[in-house]
């Protein structure tokens, strides 16, 4: 067994004074008789010697020996210096050393009333404390305190200090309960998904991420079919079905065209499109039917005309009817509006199947118009009805929609499981190249009439005297 003995010739002389190694080692043989052979010294910092014994026996006969020790002039030995040779402490090993930070003291309204002693005798509850609890100063630009303490902790109790550490506060109006935010390495988190904490990530979660990226891989090759349209695509789980799912929120019947338009298309053999209830204004909102119908005629013929490229190439082309919410049943012009979407869908149908006969172009008519249970909000269908819609798709599609290897659940929590999209475009016209607050075809501004529109020809030109001087 090793015995280690510490020389420490900084407690008496100054450290320009203390001898190098090589004068130790000359020193120790000429002092002690007995040291021995194989001892081993090294030199910690100048001036703070280690000196390794093997030998038990003699190590112990060295333990607090006082040599002395004479400096380079004191040629007559007349000053000697007595150096003892100290047994060293061993080292603690702590068990497990964790940085602690403390955040939000002046937060919690424990600024003046939570000191760092009492913080630190709070703490001891869950470990040794190896450096006490204090104040954490930037000294960036001014030396100011932040709403931040640090301390080191050795948490050899076997207890965790939780993310949000209960704290009382005796005072004389009585006790003050309060909480602080504590934060090191490797701390564990409270799992949403499972009761557990975790100390790394939660091994259900990595399950389940593992999974996605087994479908996805397995989706990359088996899907044929792209499911584009509004917010109401939000509750679809794609890992359920073999389709990719974009749902945009707030789309319009252009606004999908335009995502069309930026989509690659060639992998895909069915496009379903989900569109059209957002073209429907609300009740109280102020437009003209007029102007709506002539902006929805705007936006259907330019999906024509992209849907007719799509059929010309081989694609399947499906249509998926508006539904009835309530800011759609409630008032004659959205009725009005609605039936006259999807009639013009129904035409767009006969039309496009005139363009190549070898393709499959249909309408889906899901009978979610008049249950209100059908409906999750103003504008938005239920979980029931996105159900009864993949299920219509899946016999459009002939079957080709499941896999044995997908999810069972075919909704999910919104937009978790689709690819969630801003709409393309201005959000009144639908076009593309300016903003919404410039969109010059805005319905709901009245312009007014021109003296040109009117019969008397354009204004003349005036021009002042000092211009016709």
């Amino acid at each position: 067994m090793t015995i280690e003995y510490e020389i420490d010739f900084t407690a008496v002389l100054p450290q320009k004074q203390t001898p190098r190694l090589n004068e130790i080692q000359t020193w120790l043989n000429c002092s002690v008789k007995d040291i021995g052979r194989g001892n081993i010294i090294v030199q910690i910092r100048p001036g703070l010697f280690i000196l390794k014994v093997h030998d038990d026996d003699k190590g112990k006969s060295l333990e607090n020996r006082k040599l002395s020790y004479f400096l380079p002039g004191d040629v007559g030995g007349k000053k000697p210096i007595s150096v003892t040779i100290a047994k060293r402490e061993i080292r603690k090993r702590w068990i497990n050393p964790k940085y602690v930070t403390i955040w939000g003291t002046h937060k919690a309204d424990l600024g003046g009333l939570l000191t760092n002693r009492d913080l630190t005798k709070h703490l001891e509850k869950y470990g040794t404390i190896i450096d006490p609890v204090e104040d954490v100063v930037d000294f960036s630009d001014n030396a100011w305190s932040l709403d931040k303490k640090k301390c080191r902790i050795d948490l050899d109790k076997e207890l965790h200090i939780p993310r949000t550490m209960p704290v009382e506060v005796p005072t004389d109006d009585g006790v003050i309960k309060s909480s602080l935010r504590i934060t090191y390495k490797d701390q564990p988190w409270q799992c949403r998904r499972c009761p557990d904490d975790h100390v790394g990530p939660c091994p259900k979660w990595a399950q389940d991420r593992k999974r996605e990226q087994e479908i996805r891989e397995q989706k990359e090759r088996d899907t044929k079919t792209l499911i584009l349209g509004d917010s109401n695509l939000k509750l679809v789980n794609k890992n359920a079905i073999l389709a990719d799912v974009v749902a945009s929120s707030g789309a319009k019947i252009g606004h999908t065209c335009n995502e069309l338009q930026f989509t690659n298309l060639d992998k895909y053999k069915n496009i379903v499109l989900f569109t059209g209830v957002n073209n429907i204004p609300n009740k109280n909102e102020k437009v003209e039917e007029q102007a709506v119908a002539k902006q929805i005629d705007k936006e259907l013929k330019v999906l024509e005309k992209e849907l007719t490229q799509q059929v010309n190439k081989g694609k399947n082309v499906f249509l998926t009817q508006v539904a009835n919410p309530e800011h759609v049943r409630n008032n004659t012009r959205g009725t009005n509006i609605r039936e006259k979407i999807n009639k013009e869908f129904t035409d767009m149908k006969n039309q496009l199947k005139s363009k190549n006969k070898k393709v499959i172009v249909d309408t889906i008519n899901w009978n979610v118009f008049t249950e209100e249970e059908d409906y999750s909000s103003v504008k938005g269908v239920s979980e029931k009805a996105i159900v009864s819609f993949l299920g219509k798709v899946d016999e459009k599609i002939e079957g080709d929609l499941r896999a044995t290897y997908l999810d069972r659940e075919l909704t999910a929590h919104p937009y978790s499981k689709v690819t969630p999209a801003y709409p393309v475009g201005c959000r009144k016209c639908t076009q593309i190249g300016h903003s919404e607050s410039s969109c010059p075809a805005d319905p709901t501004k009245k312009r007014n009439r021109s003296e040109e529109s009117d019969g008397q020809g354009p204004s003349p030109k005036v021009t002042s005297m000092n211009q016709a001087s």
